[in-house]
């Protein structure tokens, strides 16, 4: 794992922990859309700024031109996957008020770098349609508004569709209960499954891998807290260093799984949880330093507004299409289990899409109640 896909790996387990949730009490995030919108505007920032942006990016010790290279690196991995059946595009654009220019420097970062598209700062409905059309028309709406004072708006788009190895069998599902941590119930499409799948049990959880495409080189990670640990207890030993162990902890066993076939939306916006990692400045308009991205005599105070991050998910028989837009101490010793496993995912529980190379993880996600979004 490199030092930046270790460092976006980390930003998702923040995460996950500290966003407010949906009315159904989902979340579902792409650390790697954000973590890419961040390093455009890193580019940019200069100073104290650029030191706190160390700080909460854990960016310590690596200086501007590797983590450039290694999230170029990065991008080229994600974008050049040879499988039929698994699409996973990356697109970062730029869009910039007429009045205003980049300085050489950033310009030249974010083309060569992240192959950013730049255009004029015009209307929402354009950066609309370009997020809209980078995730298969599953982002919508991502931009509001465009007031005069904007200078520029920084805009990545993640999309991932990827058919499952093993295909769930459309005849075998069928409506069971899915309990809420609220002792309430809903009843839901359950999808079933027997297959030879890398599973872990400890004495607190079940999880389970399932693979995408030809090559299995991405895989949905599935994580169920036992029926007497509640999610928020679970979560406190969810952690980078457990995940790994978890999945190096896998073994290839037959067994039985049931999960919910499920879709759902999640937005939010970010500025506190990135302000609560010590990123400060950006978000002042009196003490953010953007010196890096556009001429001082240009312009006053340049400084971060909002950062709004949009997802999508959809888990069905056939694979699973996602989408990203960013404008309790645990034992890890696992349990025999014998000759063949059951795991029936009927309560809240993580999930994770990962790429098995890098270890990098595109899209993680905490389900309370698994919605259908028409």
């Amino acid at each position: 794992m490199t030092e930046v896909s270790e460092a976006s790996n980390l930003l998702a387990f923040q995460s996950i922990q500290s966003l407010d949730p949906n009315r159904e009490g989902n979340v579902f995030v792409s650390p790697t859309s954000y973590w890419l919108a961040m390093a455009m505007v890193y580019n940019g920032a200069n100073g104290d700024t650029r030191s706190e942006m160390d700080q909460a990016l854990q960016l310590q010790g690596i200086n501007v031109e590797d983590f450039n290279r290694q999230n170029a690196a990065l991008m080229e991995h994600f974008t050049s996957v040879s499988d039929e059946d698994v699409e996973l595009s990356i697109a970062n654009s730029i869009w910039l008020n007429q009045d205003y220019e980049f300085l050489d420097t950033f310009h030249q970062s974010v083309t060569d770098t992240y192959e950013a598209e730049l255009a004029p700062l015009t209307t929402p409905e354009r950066i609309n349609e370009w997020v809209s059309n980078q995730t298969n028309g599953k982002i919508k709406d991502i931009i509001k508004q465009i007031d005069p004072e904007h200078v520029a708006i920084l805009v990545n788009a993640t999309y991932f569709n990827g058919a499952w190895t093993y295909p769930f069998d459309e005849n075998n599902t069928q409506e069971r209960t899915f309990y809420k941590e609220d002792n309430s119930s809903v009843d839901v499409p359950f999808m079933a499954l027997n297959e030879e799948l890398p599973y872990v049990q400890t004495d607190q959880m079940q999880a389970v891998s399932l693979p995408y495409g030809e090559n299995e080189d991405m895989q949905m990670e599935l994580f169920l807290p036992n029926e007497n640990i509640e999610m928020n207890d679970f979560l406190e030993g969810f952690t980078l260093e457990n995940w790994q162990e978890w999945r190096d902890s896998m073994e290839t066993q037959k067994g039985n799984l049931r999960m919910p076939k499920f879709s759902l939306e999640y937005e939010t916006e970010l500025q506190n949880f990135f302000q609560s990692l010590g990123m400060q400045q950006a978000f002042d308009a009196q003490k953010a330093d953007f010196s890096n991205m556009i001429d001082q005599e240009q312009i006053g105070d340049l400084y971060i507004d909002k950062i709004v991050h949009k997802t999508f998910l959809d888990v069905d028989e056939e694979g699973t299409e996602a989408a990203g837009a960013t404008s309790v101490e645990m034992k890890t010793t696992s349990i025999e289990i014998g000759e063949s496993f059951d795991m029936e995912i009927n309560r809240p529980f993580l999930l994770t899409i990962s790429d098995k190379e890098t270890d990098s993880i595109l899209f993680m996600g905490m389900i309370h109640e698994p919605t259908s979004v028409d």
